[in-house]
């Protein structure tokens, strides 16, 4: 992954958000952009638009306050179904709303808390390359 992504975290704990900054930021040099809930990651993206043209992927918590992850990937794909959603979760069990955002495209990816670096780092890989 040698090419500089710009790249959405929304999850509403802080020490997650700073682990990706730090993660994705610092180590590998993306464009770390955070937002605490969906409707705040919303807004990030639609004004996002205008200013860095797109993200070229967005890492979502399944559960917070507010919107969830699958609401606000719902919402963004009304006006864009090609960025790359992945949504995280620590649930035991993949809850049947992931599993119909899955085969309906609403989301590309789901990955259960906690997981290896090379694990998400794979998928983003995966996810990118197939835009290109």
């Amino acid at each position: 992954m040698g090419e500089k992504l710009k790249i959405l975290i929304v999850d509403d704990e802080q020490d997650f958000r700073d682990y990706f900054e730090y993660f994705l930021g610092r180590e590998l040099g993306h464009d770390v952009i955070m937002a605490n809930n969906g409707k705040d990651g919303l807004w990030v993206v639609t004004n996002a638009l205008e200013e860095w043209s797109r993200f070229d992927v967005i890492i979502s918590d399944y559960k917070m306050p507010t919107m969830n992850g699958l609401e606000m990937a719902d919402k963004i794909r009304k006006f864009d179904n090609d960025i790359p959603i992945i949504v995280i979760s620590a649930v035991l069990e993949e809850p049947e709303e992931i599993k119909e955002a899955l085969k309906n495209g609403t989301i590309n990816c789901f990955l259960r808390k906690p997981f290896e670096e090379d694990e998400i780092l794979k998928i983003i890989e995966e996810l990118t390359e197939t835009k290109k």
